[in-house]
């Protein structure tokens, strides 16, 4: 897949977090080829480089509502409900926190979440860690692959 048509999609490349994705938040990446890509986590923003579409855009709130959608996302994936969610969230930040801030301790609430859970199925299956277990299935996929097996499926 040509590198143009991987920035097309950007599903590959984008991140619900805004202080995490290449967008920034603002909603469009810039290319090295010179080309605008419209971001699937935090469009809706005028096309940068529309002389008027600027006027009358309201930025703040469209900080706050990626910052409030990408909140819920990691507290959907961290698989907590919204109480202990919010208060494991809280233990990590200062009070007064930005809601920047308030996001990156809720994706790392989640990401934490996640790879304990990866990790406890790891070792459900006789590995050490998640990590361990997806090796495995690489260089099983990599043996599969020079029998003859390979291709992307059964």
């Amino acid at each position: 897949m040509h590198i143009v048509q991987q920035l097309n999609n950007a599903a590959l490349w984008s991140h619900p977090n805004p202080s995490q994705c290449p967008c920034g938040g603002r909603g469009w990446l810039l290319s090295d080829f010179d080309t605008w890509h419209a971001c699937n986590q935090h469009g809706g923003t005028p096309y940068p480089e529309d002389e008027h579409g600027h006027e009358g855009f309201d930025w703040e709130a469209h900080g706050l509502r990626i910052r409030r959608r990408a909140y819920r996302v990691f507290q959907e994936a961290s698989g907590l409900d919204r109480a202990p969610f919010r208060a494991e969230v809280m233990r990590r930040v200062e009070a007064g926190a930005s809601p920047t801030e308030i996001v990156n301790a809720a994706d790392g609430v989640a990401h934490e979440r996640i790879q304990k859970a990866e990790d406890e199925e790891a070792r459900a299956n006789g590995y050490s860690c998640a990590m361990e277990m997806r090796m495995a299935e690489w260089a099983e996929e990599e043996r599969m692959e020079r029998m003859g097996y390979g291709g992307g499926g059964w």
